[in-house]
């Protein structure tokens, strides 16, 4: 049920260089250095902050020591895991939520495993934000202290949101800048470097999203001007890079105005309710949607192509798409917005009767 994609990278070729070590827990970059900007996430915490203004960031310390709590910590969030549904942990309970994407939280920094930030995304996403509780405004705004984790050289961008930084470490001093259209659309995804000190080396992790598909993962170029949208040109050089732990790695000697630039088309998910089959839901990217109206005994088509565009007056983006009657026959259009906006306006989950429900569902 998955749409296909692209993924295309654009950057600035150096001499290769060899990485450090790297250590764990690793370090966060305060929120104090991160200036998260325009789009959705800007919006975000200027709800969370104007419904409990008393609260602010807080620093998550870690050392070695917290190290051996890694198993343990890991059968936690697992067992959380076996309690998730798409709408967040124990049927979207919004203080098991926050709890789990806490979690999340001390184990991306733990282990550097890019799986628990794409967690925490889809449920900060999906049911944390726009939450007037305290407990998950809290959780929202210390994700400004997660987004971008250290190592001595090695940099990590743990999640896509639009935002400029100051990174300093032992090893780093640098203004990064990162452009991207998350979560609604994803397809641009562009970080500028410019380095205050000597130092050129470092290791760029960029999380993938866990809902794309590395196969698609085909063209890497260089391109000396940072277009939005990176073309081919005739002197494109094959980028060196690996994946490890869901993160994109990129070793290299930097220079000033260096950028990486990223193209993914964001699928459009349908996912169906193991336990009601017949029933199926909409997610873009890391966002679930909701219907606004579906007429009773009406059902959608899971295998029709459905359209999404941005909704500039009411700045968020709209799937939509025809329904059909219990005879299968074309009866009108349905218009979905993302499931956050909507989770506490009228009945009805996010999972659709499709056309392969039993009759009466």
């Amino acid at each position: 049920m998955r749409t296909l994609f692209r993924f295309l990278i654009a950057a600035v070729l150096w001499p290769a260089a060899t990485a450090t070590a790297q250590s764990f827990p690793l370090q966060s970059v305060p929120a104090d250095s991160v200036e998260i900007e325009g789009f959705f996430w800007r919006d975000q915490m200027k709800y969370a902050k104007e419904q409990r203004p008393e609260l602010q960031p807080e620093p998550l310390f870690l050392d070695t020591k917290d190290l051996r709590r890694v198993p343990s910590l890991t059968k936690q969030w697992e067992k959380a895991m076996s309690k998730a549904s798409l709408e967040g942990i124990n049927g979207g309970n919004v203080k098991s939520t926050s709890q789990f994407v806490e979690l999340c939280y001390r184990l991306a920094r733990l282990t550097g495993d890019g799986r628990y930030s794409s967690a925490a995304e889809h449920m900060l996403v999906n049911t944390l934000c726009q939450e007037d509780d305290p407990k998950a405004t809290s959780t929202l705004l210390n994700l400004q202290e997660n987004i971008y984790t250290t190592s001595g050289d090695h940099l990590y961008v743990n999640y896509p949101i639009r935002s400029k930084a100051h990174i300093v470490t032992p090893s780093l001093d640098l203004q990064l800048q990162c452009v991207t259209s998350s979560p609604w659309f994803n397809d641009r995804y562009i970080l500028w470097f410019n380095f205050n000190g000597p130092q050129r080396h470092m290791t760029l992790h960029l999380r993938l999203p866990s809902w794309m598909d590395t196969d698609t993962l085909t063209t890497f170029r260089s391109d000396r001007q940072p277009k939005l949208r990176p073309t081919k040109t005739a002197d494109a050089l094959i980028l060196d890079h690996h994946i490890e732990n869901g993160y994109l790695v990129i070793d290299k000697e930097w220079c000033d105005s260096d950028y990486v630039g990223v193209q993914i088309n964001t699928p459009i998910y349908r996912v169906s309710d193991t336990t009601q089959p017949g029933l199926v839901a909409f997610q873009k990217g890391s966002v679930l949607y909701r219907m606004l109206e579906l007429p009773d005994g009406m059902r959608v088509n899971p295998q029709e192509a459905v359209h999404s565009e941005f909704d500039a007056d009411r700045h968020t983006n709209v799937l939509s798409g025809p329904y059909y009657d219990a005879k299968g026959q074309p009866a009108g259009r349905f218009s979905a917005e993302p499931y956050l906006f909507h989770r506490k306006k009228g009945p009805g989950g996010i999972f659709l009767p499709s056309l392969s429900s039993p009759a009466g569902n």
